[in-house]
């Protein structure tokens, strides 16, 4: 918005020459400015511009505190989001690690029953060749 408007200045009436000779001799005085009292309509017009600016200061700050909330709501949302994906990230390396750990145990039980079962065997054909 532009600044402050330049007063009006009311046009001036040329000095008169002095009648007397009192007045010749008495250096001329220069009236004191007095801003002209504001019109009713002026003052109409600045009340409505203070109105209005206070207005947009309002809804600024409205919208501040919007998107405040806005970007607080987003970061919590993400957070969320993170929090979730790191849980489920956990999960699954959880599960992996625990299939892992079951094909280990499962490869473990069969060459244990191998080994028992070569045993097995082996005390069979010791047993055989005893009896023959």
């Amino acid at each position: 918005s532009p600044g402050p408007r330049p007063r009006r200045q009311s046009p001036r009436t040329p000095p008169q020459p002095p009648q007397s000779p009192q007045q010749r001799a008495a250096p001329p005085t220069t009236p004191q400015r007095v801003p002209p009292p504001r019109s009713d309509k002026r003052q109409l017009v600045e009340r409505r511009q203070l109105e209005e600016a206070q207005r947009r200061v309002l809804l600024e700050r409205e919208q501040r505190r919007e998107l405040q909330l806005r970007l607080q709501q987003a970061q919590e949302q993400r957070r969320l989001e993170e929090e979730h994906e790191r849980r489920r990230l956990v999960r699954h390396m959880r599960a992996a690690e625990e299939e892992r750990l079951r094909h280990e145990l499962e490869q473990r039980q069969r060459l244990a029953a191998g080994v028992v079962e070569a045993e097995r065997q082996r005390a069979a054909l010791l047993h055989e060749r005893r009896e023959e």
